[in-house]
């Protein structure tokens, strides 16, 4: 099975190849009764093709030693990371989600805390009263009646 590029079509931004049979990426398109699988290539200022590169392919490995526990585990418990030599993340899932929520449990009180304070500052009463005297003491200060 030959899978041979039916029709190319060149735009402003991208190319278009049609072909017989699919191909990793393409998605199916009808024209004239027909079937074809089509892929885009998106094309950059210059007419050039834009290539997604891998900094670090993955590798081969079975095991890896964590960066924060320090166990050494398979690598299924471990993050994809393409910008890593390895492929794969520093630190283990376990590690990742206990820093994570210990993360988002410090920001949350953090702003509840920053939250707590605005919310009490802006519906008290006593705060109201105070800025109208401080504002009817301004104006008698202005009047010069004090």
């Amino acid at each position: 099975m030959d899978n041979k590029l039916i029709k190319e079509m060149k735009g402003k931004d991208e190319i278009r190849r049609f072909y017989q049979f699919p191909l990793r990426g393409s998605e199916k398109v009808d024209m004239k009764g027909k079937s074809y699988y089509m892929i885009i290539q998106k094309l950059d200022e210059y007419g050039k093709p834009i290539q997604h590169r891998v900094k670090y392919p993955k590798t081969n490995i079975r095991e890896k030693q964590c960066g924060n526990c320090g166990k050494t585990v398979g690598i299924e418990y471990f993050y994809t990371d393409s910008y890593n030599v390895s492929g794969y993340s520093h630190w283990c899932k376990v590690c990742c989600k206990k820093y994570m929520t210990q993360y988002t449990k410090e920001k949350k009180e953090e702003k509840m805390k920053e939250g707590k304070e605005f919310n009490d500052y802006k519906s008290s009463k006593e705060v109201e009263n105070l800025i109208n005297n401080d504002y009817n003491t301004f104006l008698s200060l202005i009047e010069g009646k004090e």
